[in-house]
């Protein structure tokens, strides 16, 4: 079933709980810690759970909202979402509390239990038993907050993973410490509580069902796949689709545990519109005019002579280029590489260059990490168009469009009059089997026209 799906059901059981009871609210408040060698210097993540859980015939529907301080943390869209459980509380649909933390520059998800328990029914003492590569163990009973309790021991291959406090009538967790690794071996302390569990008046109940269902709906309409995940910014159209709904949400969510939430989503819309006005206006500026003196510099030194690219398309593309962190879609540099090698097959007049911009380029301390690090990734990929290096001076005469807050790529096309043909940001939308076919449309057309002009 789809979020929305989902959403949908828990708007019907929000609206049946009014005449058979109420619906349970659920807080719980936490850290994320690092511990033993990798503990010095490194913050803590603190994070909130909210949970509003909806008792059903066939189970019960899960719906979340997660904030996360420090460490980094989720896009808004990825803080939400609806988890279906079954009569033993277990999950139905892949959905899961998560949180994000950023370690090394690179982001790991960390997956926090539901609050209900889904091994309930096997609660006893001494009781032992296996769920896939998870064992568990019910140690003792003890309370905690003046909550009876069944105490938990979850381990793995590689040992104690998991201390959980069970309350014994509810199946509610109400205290959990896990290891988590990250890295190369860095341990964290996964540590949460619940901060209460009470039912909501029937008299509350419409007043979440509205924001609830716009949430839900957004959701479903973002789309957002899996290498969107970690990404804050937003495709046209998932902008588009956030705007047209954030004021109604935002009158909608006051007085709700949501009303932080939908603030969040309305400012973080707001500033995605701006910076797509400031960049468009980025790109009115340089299309149509006389492209800025290339100063084009090699990995091994020294420079590219403009005899090799004179008379010339350029295509320019402006990332990272770095071995690590390495995340999807790469810059989308296979697609670049495909092209390159279907514009050289078709002996088309392109250059293609690839320009790693990075800051320690210009440091002849960390020079040659970064040139390193350019060389082995463009070997990982065996990409065939040359990558080249900027300290950024050379993307600051193309406007850098990172100080806008737009991320890399920036895709330039240079045409052989020497003035900008096309100017762009971010990842194109793609087709796998139709590759960069935005790019390939501009670079078809200067081609045309430059055969047209010899005749």
């Amino acid at each position: 079933m789809s979020i929305l799906s989902h959403g949908l059901l828990l708007m019907s059981l929000l609206n049946s709980v009014l005449d058979e009871g109420p619906a349970t609210e659920i807080r719980y408040n936490g850290k994320l810690t690092p511990t033993g060698r990798n503990s010095d210097g490194f913050e803590s993540k603190q994070f909130d759970i909210f949970c509003l859980l909806v008792k059903r015939d066939a189970g019960s529907d899960l719906a979340f909202l997660v904030d996360e301080a420090g460490g980094g943390g989720w896009s808004w869209p990825e803080r939400f979402g609806v988890i279906s459980l079954n009569k033993a509380n277990k999950a139905t649909n892949r959905t899961r509390i998560r949180l994000l933390h950023n370690h090394n520059e690179s982001k790991f998800p960390v997956t926090v239990r539901s609050p209900i328990f889904e091994f309930g029914d096997k609660l006893k003492a001494g009781a032992e038993w296996k769920d896939g590569k998870q064992a568990f163990e019910v140690l003792r009973s003890r309370k905690f907050k003046d909550r009876d309790c069944w105490v938990v021991d979850v381990s793995t291959n590689f040992g104690h993973q998991q201390t959980l406090f069970v309350e014994k009538a509810s199946h509610l967790i109400v205290s959990a410490e896990q290891r988590i690794t990250m890295g190369q071996g860095d341990r964290y302390s996964l540590k949460y509580e619940l901060e209460s569990a009470k039912p909501l008046k029937k008299d509350s109940l419409p007043v979440l069902q509205k924001p609830l269902q716009t949430i839900v709906a957004l959701k479903e309409t973002l789309k957002r796949s899996q290498s969107q995940e970690v990404k804050p910014e937003l495709t046209d159209a998932q902008l588009k689709a956030a705007a047209a709904v954030v004021d109604r949400l935002a009158t909608e969510a006051v007085k709700t545990p949501f009303e932080r939430y939908a603030k969040i989503i309305r400012r973080d819309v707001a500033a995605q519109q701006q910076r797509v006005t400031d960049v468009a206006g980025l790109a009115k500026k340089f299309v149509g005019n006389k492209a800025p003196r290339l100063t084009l510099k090699k990995l091994t030194g020294g420079t590219v002579s403009p005899k090799e690219y004179a008379d010339s398309i350029i295509v320019l593309h402006f990332w990272e280029y770095r071995n690590k962190p390495l995340v999807e879609p790469y810059g989308q540099v296979g697609y670049l590489d495909f092209l390159n090698n279907k514009n050289i097959k078709r002996r088309l007049n392109v250059k293609t260059y690839g320009i790693a911009v990075d800051k320690r380029f210009a440091d002849a301390s960390q020079r040659s990490a970064a040139v390193r690090s350019a060389r082995q990734l463009r070997e990982f990929f065996n990409l065939g168009y040359p990558i080249l290096i900027d300290d950024g001076t050379l993307i600051g005469k193309f406007g850098d469009p990172r100080r806008l807050d737009e991320k890399l790529p920036l895709w330039v096309v240079i045409g052989t009059d020497g003035k900008i043909a096309h100017y762009s940001t971010g990842f194109f939308n793609i087709k796998p089997d139709q590759g960069l076919k935005q790019l390939e449309a501009v670079i078809v057309d200067l081609v045309k026209q430059q055969r047209a002009a010899k005749k």
